[in-house]
């Protein structure tokens, strides 16, 4: 997300899009939920999150990563 690209998070739902952009917003876009957030945001999940399980604080938010 950091480079302008978007982050695609699949599991036995529907799919969340992770995208960079100015500010925060959410959409759906077909069968997936869309999320925009600011450049700083991207980062910080960027930094943060790990490609294993484990629950992560981003500022407010909390990233849970399952197996």
């Amino acid at each position: 997300m950091p480079h302008g690209n978007p982050l695609i998070l699949r599991g036995p739902g529907e799919p969340v899009v992770l995208l960079p952009g100015r500010d925060f917003r959410h959409a759906r876009n077909g069968d997936a939920l869309e999320i925009t957030m600011p450049d700083g945001v991207c980062r910080a999940v960027a930094d943060t999150v790990r490609p294993q399980p484990g629950s992560y604080l981003v500022g407010p938010l909390t990233v849970n990563v399952v197996a």
